[in-house]
């Protein structure tokens, strides 16, 4: 990384930043209830000037970080609104908008980050091209030592952490429920464990938790407390061009839902909440 490489990565998000939120106002335009005026959009585009010189980038990035900061609440508020109107719209139109507006978010945050840590890291002098990280990308991340991670952060969580800890004590045949009776699943971890490839280590990391804790949460469920649970195991398989973590359990099977569903319903607001 060097200065020139530096201001083109700067000019880019400049750029690229406003077209991705255009399409998120638009989305917001369109929706049949809401009229959405975000005055600070036009002053956002008006503060989008060419940058030239260092101390344009280290301004920039004042305003990137100042941006970042203000808008993190952003999707609980969001979520939080549209729930409490939800009925007045058609459940598929409820998902499609919030899964635009998640994956879109995503997007807008990764290229200011990105700059971010570009910039900082070559003010440190963090400029070797063998660097194990780039900006927030990790070059060679190691699939195993993030998967361990994860399955250690899971199974040091005290038993009863879970949100749905209730509905495990209710899956028990018999006697009254007790946290102690209730044992983490082993994580047996297979395959191609020498496995590196780019990736940002932050969203893998919670990609794999998040299946991790699902699988974990439902062996326990089908276990009901009662011995010990089945092994869940977690496989990786690289190919030249690819790379899959496959994780297995023997959970309590659930019915089959859409993954468009994911935004329709919450165990406390009712089917469309």
């Amino acid at each position: 990384m060097d200065e020139e490489r530096i201001l083109k990565s700067a000019n880019y998000v400049r750029t690229e930043l406003p077209v991705r939120i255009a399409h998120r106002i638009r989305d917001l335009q369109a929706l049949p209830y809401v009229v959405v005026k975000q005055e600070w959009v036009a002053k956002v585009y008006e503060l989008y000037w060419k940058i030239h010189t260092q101390k344009d980038n280290r301004e920039f990035c004042k305003f990137l970080r100042g941006i970042l900061d203000e808008h993190a609440p952003v999707i609980p508020w969001i979520s939080l609104g549209l729930s409490l109107s939800s009925h007045q719209m058609v459940p598929d139109q409820l998902d499609a908008f919030m899964r635009r507006m998640l994956v879109s978010r995503i997007s807008r945050r990764v290229l200011a980050e990105h700059h971010l840590a570009l910039t900082e890291g070559l003010a440190e002098g963090d400029t070797s091209p063998q660097r194990a990280q780039v900006g927030i990308i990790h070059t060679g991340l190691d699939v195993k030592a993030s998967v361990l991670r994860c399955i250690s952060l899971l199974q040091e969580r005290p038993q009863g952490a879970d949100a749905n800890f209730e509905t495990l004590n209710d899956s028990r045949p018999t006697g009254p429920p007790s946290k102690s009776d209730w044992r983490w699943p082993e994580v047996i971890l297979d395959g191609d464990l020498d496995t590196k490839f780019a990736y940002i280590k932050e969203h893998f990391e919670y990609i794999v938790f998040e299946l991790l804790k699902n699988a974990m949460r439902h062996t326990v469920l089908r276990n009901g407390g009662l011995g010990e649970p089945a092994p869940i195991r977690a496989t990786i398989v690289a190919g030249p061009d690819i790379m899959n973590v496959r994780i297995s359990d023997q959970g309590k099977v659930r019915s089959y839902r859409p993954h468009a569903a994911i935004f329709l319903s919450s165990p406390r607001s009712g089917p469309y909440r």
